[in-house]
Formats: C-alpha cells, structure tokens, sequence
C-alpha cells in the first residue's frame, strides 16, 4: 500500500469545515480528551484558555495508488492525530505523543511512510 499526501488545510473557524469534517473533529476531539463536544468548540486560537480547543490544527488527504482519495488525516496539538476512512468517521489509526497506533501493519506502513508517527 503507498499512500501520498494530497491537500493540507490548516481550519480556523467553523464555516471552513464540511459537515462531514465537523463530525471528524468532534470524534477526534473525544478520542484526544474524552468529551464529547461538537466542532464548535474544538476550535479557537491558542491564546484561549478553553481546554476544549484543539490548537496546530490540520487537515491532510491521503490518496491510494490510483489517486483516489483514501483517508483523511487530523493532527493537533503538536503531537496527536486521528486517521479517518475517507468519506466517514471509521477511525484507522491514532497518533499519541508522535507515536502511531494502527491495527492494520499495511496500513502503518503507509502511513509512516506518509509521515505520520515515527
């Protein structure tokens, strides 16, 4: 499996996010710290004393070998992130403290590869 980095956005407000990614970073926000808050809350600047926003927040789409668009990658915090499925919230993997957590080993690979955990 070879996956390559496609566009990286770096969302600042709500308006900036798709309803599908709106629900992406509310599970990423949970599976971070636990609660279940929506997008709204998730962003804000680092200056906010909110520990609910998630900051050095980024977007980045993974495409397959033919192109398609496969997975879509959150990092935040500097060293966390969720792996989503494109197209849904089915979590593939997680980046805790830099470190990547992925049940499936192809898909670790790949992942590393892309840049993603050490």
């Amino acid at each position: 499996m070879n996956l390559t980095r496609g566009r990286v956005r770096e969302p600042q407000a709500l308006a900036e996010l798709t309803p599908l990614e709106q629900a992406q970073l509310a599970v990423a926000g949970e599976r971070y710290d636990g609660e279940a808050l929506p997008a709204s809350a998730r962003l804000g600047s680092a200056d906010d004393d909110d520990e609910a926003v998630l900051s050095s927040l980024t977007v980045v789409e993974l495409h397959d070998e033919r192109g398609d668009l496969a997975y879509v990658a959150w990092t935040y915090c500097v060293d966390s992130g969720t792996v989503f499925a494109a197209g849904g919230t089915h979590v593939v993997a997680d980046v805790i403290q830099f470190g990547l957590t992925c049940s499936d080993p192809a898909l670790r690979a790949a992942l590393e590869a892309a840049g993603f955990g050490r």
